[in-house]
């Protein structure tokens, strides 16, 4: 029912999503990308039911596809974008992509801390990314052990958009 609804409320596309040069998956923190994607050159999935592409839709019922990853599948296709980026490092679908879309470069950015029973969730299902960026070398080599990826520590995406500004007391 809650499904339902979301989709009834969700802002409805009936055109072919636009190809740009990157894809965002995600509405979320997609604001972020702005400061070094030009936006003419990025789109935007919406994961969260903000709005649907009936276009995308209706070639999945077609093809008797009716899952949300069906659904998303279709709308990279179509696309045709060359960058897929996401802050979904939580979300094990993303790391399917890989396999569906060879040629395009998948880079997942950590957006959070991750427990070990995350980590074992990822255990044996064959996920693959070209680039994980983490938090720290330790989430890097975890990563490692379970999804095939180039892993590169950057810390946090989101502090380090931060300028960090050293303030002197008055008297030192």
């Amino acid at each position: 029912m809650k499904l339902l609804y979301k989709i009834l409320k969700a802002k409805k596309i009936f055109t072919k999503p636009e190809q740009k040069k990157f894809l965002i998956l995600d509405s979320i923190n997609s604001v972020i990308f702005e400061k070094y994607i030009n936006k003419d050159e990025m789109g935007i999935l919406h994961t969260r039911y903000e709005s649907l592409n009936f276009f995308v839709l209706l070639k999945n019922i077609f093809k008797l596809k009716f899952n949300f990853f069906d659904y998303m599948i279709e709308f990279i296709r179509l696309s045709n974008c060359k960058f897929i980026i996401s802050f979904y490092d939580n979300n094990i679908s993303v790391y399917k992509l890989k396999e569906y879309f060879p040629e395009k470069k998948i880079i997942i950015i950590q957006n959070g801390t991750r427990s070990e029973f995350f980590f074992k969730r990822l255990s044996k299902k064959n996920l693959k990314s070209d680039f994980i960026l983490t938090f720290s070398n330790f989430y890097s080599e975890k990563f490692n052990e379970h999804v095939n990826a180039h892993t590169i520590t950057i810390g946090s995406f989101k502090n380090n958009l931060v300028i960090k500004k050293i303030l002197k007391m008055k008297g030192q």
